[in-house]
């Protein structure tokens, strides 16, 4: 959260709930997503001011921070769409007038997934 008194708000919230893995970072969320991770998550929220234009680029952006099976909620303005990365794949979308939501879901290259670490060894069968 940019704003300092939203992110001490949401800090107070996560407080009484008992949130103690919650982390809250008061920074411009793109320069934030440009840091190098310090763990991957399999839940993700996006929803950053609508009249901003910065969905394609948040969205861009999370690649290095998502775990390889994450979801993704997105809400965003009805109009105009923006682009999704390529190993999203929608799970369910809903509208209300003004608002488009959807769930997202990080499909990962299972060609990359079964293939073997670079320096593995490769075993061999014999003639």
């Amino acid at each position: 959260e940019r704003d300092g008194g939203l992110a001490q708000a949401l800090r107070d919230s996560a407080g009484r709930l008992g949130g103690e893995q919650i982390e809250v970072v008061q920074a411009d969320a793109l320069a934030w997503l440009a840091t190098s991770p310090r763990q991957r998550f399999d839940i993700v929220f996006v929803d950053p001011p609508f009249a901003a234009g910065v969905h394609t680029a948040a969205c861009a952006a999370l690649a290095p921070w998502l775990a390889p099976h994450a979801w993704i909620y997105v809400e965003s303005a009805r109009e105009p769409r923006f682009a999704l990365p390529a190993d999203w794949r929608e799970h369910r979308r809903g509208e209300t007038r003004e608002v488009s939501y959807a769930l997202h879901h990080r499909v990962a290259d299972e060609a990359a997934t079964l293939a073997p670490a670079p320096d593995a060894q490769t075993p061999t069968t014999p003639a």
